[in-house]
């Protein structure tokens, strides 16, 4: 079974590259292509109709996702609309499909109050890391989030509810919606899955309340511009607000001791890295000027086992580095007793976000709390 995921990995991996395959494995594709979309299109057509219900929360309710597959920053922007927007008669709740997370509950009540309350292993690893990094907010951790967002209202008293990654869950209505764009633009992005990124068509853009184009910082003023021509076209009435990934520390491995960037010069890293897109966490690192950076990359949400240590030993030795550097995700991947040869350490990212011709916060607190008196709760039996 691992030898045939790995198989429809690398596949999904050279179209996504554009490049040929044989002919039965397009013909692998299009099976996929029309079994995938026929059901998307199936399920939203049954929402658009009324023929499945649509719930509302009682609570302002956003929702942060994107178009296409993998990454393009949903959880550390869920983090920040959490910070910015919460205050102490706000008390924001996450509700999260935890992927990878423990099966034998319907749903994970990951923190409150402040509180840890589980792990990363029954929790899911983006939900727990949420958690971790807001005290301020409560998190919940289960696929039916319709369900999860009764339960929040019941027993958490919430002030508003952000749905992470929730762009293609259609059973729940939000006040604001938010639809990521991955920059710099690739011809991925333009394809329908799985001959491209894309989950759903581009249309849904112009559906948004809000697009916020991630990573402006790793791109060029040419590649800036091209996206503004992109949405121009595609959703030209949407807001649009520009997100820079920024480093807000940098600590050893299991420590809160922090060090600093400067400390990296003229060293050779290993970069470690289970996220979708690890070509943005190695830019950062060699934006370092580091001697060099070594990669060793593993699957979004990898959990890591003693095969996986071995190899990471091995890439250690083979390239003679210094120290391993990893993400915040990895660290909550590793296993209990995990050992490096080496220093490792653990950079933690922040956002900035700001709007292309407006102030951001005010923009989203108009958006989302102006009616917010008008709510009427509706049972979500």
């Amino acid at each position: 079974m691992g030898s045939l995921s790995q198989s429809a990995r690398q596949l999904y991996a050279q179209t996504l590259e554009g490049s040929q395959v044989s002919l039965p494995h397009r013909f692998l594709l299009w099976l996929v292509y029309v079994l995938y979309h026929s059901a998307r299109l199936i399920k939203s057509s049954l929402y658009s109709l009324r023929i499945l219900p649509r719930r509302r929360l009682s609570v302002p309710t956003i929702s942060v996702g994107n178009p296409t597959m993998g990454g393009a920053g949903k959880t550390p922007i869920t983090a920040w609309l959490a910070r910015v927007l919460g205050q102490p008669d706000r008390r924001p709740v996450i509700l999260s499909r935890g992927y990878r997370r423990g099966a034998h509950r319907w749903m994970t009540l990951v923190s409150h109050g402040g509180k840890l309350l589980t792990d990363s292993l029954e929790a899911g690893d983006e939900p727990y890391l949420l958690a971790r990094k807001l005290p301020e907010a409560s998190v919940i951790s289960g696929k039916r989030r319709a369900s999860t967002g009764r339960v929040a209202i019941k027993n958490l008293d919430p002030g508003f509810i952000i749905l992470d990654d929730g762009q293609q869950y259609y059973r729940l209505q939000r006040d604001l919606d938010i639809s990521l764009v991955d920059l710099p633009l690739r011809p991925s992005q333009f394809r329908l899955f799985p001959f491209g990124e894309l989950r759903e068509p581009l249309s849904r853009l112009a559906r948004s309340d809000l697009i916020v184009l991630t990573r402006a910082d790793q791109t060029t003023a040419n590649q800036r511009d091209a996206a503004v021509r992109f949405l121009d076209s595609t959703a030209p009435r949407i807001p649009r607000a520009w997100a820079s990934f920024v480093v807000l520390r940098v600590r050893e491995l299991g420590s809160a001791n922090d060090v600093s960037v400067s400390s990296f010069k003229d060293r050779r890293l290993l970069a470690l890295a289970n996220i979708a897109k690890p070509g943005g966490f190695h830019r950062i690192l060699n934006g370092w000027a580091p001697t060099s950076v070594c990669t060793v990359s593993f699957p979004d949400h990898h959990r890591y086992d003693v095969k996986d240590e071995v190899r990471i030993l091995t890439e250690v030795i083979r390239n003679k580095v210094d120290c391993v550097v990893m993400t915040e995700k990895d660290e909550v991947n590793l296993p209990p007793g995990f050992r490096l040869t080496v220093p490792a350490f653990v950079v933690e990212v922040d956002l900035e976000i700001r709007g292309d011709g407006f102030e951001i916060v005010p923009f989203l607190e108009e958006k989302l709390f102006k009616k917010s008196q008008d709510y009427q709760y509706q049972s979500m039996a």
